[in-house]
């Protein structure tokens, strides 16, 4: 099989692991909206929050990294190099991620009145640590299996992930209850670490056994390497959760008390946005199967072939995402209230349809731009749309409430696809020579 046909062969696999996994995660969560209430709700989705930022040490850069330097190895037919690197990756994955298990473990209180702002809530951070550990970790081995050409390894670990999430939770709630707002979301929670595990398992025994030895001279790259994703990651998981902090109190400042405020951010971020990101589905599989074969490019320094692939991946996902865009916005209402008999749910679907477009042109260019080896830029761009998001919400959210957050979101996005393009341009142009470099590992 020649690359094109093995690209568009891992491409569909991913785009229908995808579509299988967001389905069912879509209903999923229709049922936990029916069965816990908006406030416990509110709770789980801080503290994905929690979650977000601690598996982001493991879960960011490294496999980014891994499938980077993966990619270039099997470009240059050196099997034991590329296993190397997916070897090196998880001993530096596992080193990351016990730290951060240990950390949540003794300050599981402190970090709930902090982020989730309710110390009350611990239940929820300690039901977390083990998908932090294992979910870091298990995401580290699929930047190798995409750079090798095997992403129906990582496809089905993550169906088996979402079915066996969706058993554990639904078995949990018929066998203990849920019977206040923090059982509720623990149990949720726990949902997330009992599918982590399943899934570490599955990758793990279907990657088998890898070329190769742990280099501490290549290990001391690749933690260079993957710094400015990391960082990149870490610092945006950080203003994330800043801003789902800010979104409730800002709520609060606008009239609604804590309640309603915690309530309005539940059906926001667990009724709305699953159906507005479905479409990243696509996204999301074409840019794990786009990176590798950039870097391949890249390292070809095959520059007209890599501009047409860019703009290709470009338009194709523009399209993709302005269709998606155009039907959110006709079955916005009807799904709000057929899906969740929440007509606030239909109205907040309508106004984030836009953000479909752009946050998925913005995904896309993101992508480009670390397969041509410019994370430094990545990290920098992201940062800049994240403070800007930030700011904006804590100005906009209290005079026009909940869509004050939503208009911050579309600006930072539509911010952060300028810079991206801008970068693209130029890397191609040879005007980042420093990021070039650092391509060619």
């Amino acid at each position: 099989m020649n690359l094109r046909n093995a690209l568009i062969k891992n491409t569909a696999i991913l785009i229908a692991s995808n579509i299988i996994v967001r389905l069912i995660g879509l209903a999923y969560k229709v049922w936990l909206s029916r069965s816990i209430s908006s406030e416990s709700l509110g709770l789980y989705q801080l503290g994905m929050s929690v979650y977000m930022l601690f598996v982001t040490f493991a879960a960011s850069g490294l496999p980014n990294v891994v499938s980077r330097y993966s990619a270039a190895r099997f470009a240059r037919n050196d099997i034991n190099g590329a296993g190397s690197a997916l070897k090196n990756g998880l001993k530096i994955g596992w080193a990351v991620s016990i730290f951060s298990a240990a950390f949540m473990l003794a300050a599981a209180n402190m970090i709930a009145g902090l982020i989730i702002r309710d110390a009350n809530a611990g239940i929820i951070v300690l039901a977390l640590i083990p998908a932090v550990l294992f979910g870091g970790v298990g995401a580290i081995p699929t930047g190798y299996l995409h750079a090798c050409g095997r992403s129906w390894v990582s496809a089905l670990s993550e169906i088996i992930e979402q079915l066996f999430k969706v058993g554990f939770v639904i078995s949990m709630f018929h066998i203990f209850g849920a019977s206040n707002q923090y059982t509720g979301a623990a149990i949720a929670a726990a949902g997330i670490s009992a599918g982590g595990i399943i899934s570490f398992i599955v990758i793990r025994l279907l990657t088998g056994k890898l070329p190769g030895k742990t280099d501490k001279n290549s290990m001391s790259e690749m933690v260079k390497a993957a710094a400015p994703l990391t960082a990149n990651r870490l610092i945006g998981s950080l203003l994330q959760m800043l801003t789902a902090i800010i979104i409730p109190l800002r709520l609060a400042a606008g009239g609604l008390t804590q309640s309603e405020a915690l309530s309005v951010y539940g059906v926001l971020t667990g009724m709305a946005m699953p159906i507005v990101f479905l479409p990243s589905t696509i996204t999301s599989a074409v840019c794990v199967v786009l990176l590798p074969d950039i870097a391949r490019t890249r390292a070809y320094n095959n520059i007209p072939l890599l501009s047409s692939k860019i703009k290709r991946a470009m338009f194709s996902i523009g399209g993709i995402a302005l269709f998606s865009a155009i039907i959110i916005s006709m079955l916005a209402r009807p799904a709000g209230d057929i899906l969740y008999n929440q007509p606030m749910a239909g109205s907040l679907m309508l106004a984030l349809a836009p953000y479909t477009v752009i946050n998925g042109l913005t995904h896309i260019s993101s992508t480009i731009l670390n397969g041509l080896g410019h994370e430094g830029k990545t990290f920098k761009i992201s940062i800049t749309g994240g403070i800007i998001s930030l700011l904006l919400t804590y100005i906009l959210t209290a005079p026009l409430g909940i869509y004050g957050y939503i208009l911050a979101m579309l600006i930072q996005s539509a911010v952060c696809l300028a810079l991206n393009l801008i970068c693209i341009k130029l890397s191609l142009r040879g005007r980042l020579s420093k990021g070039s470099r650092r391509a060619r590992v």
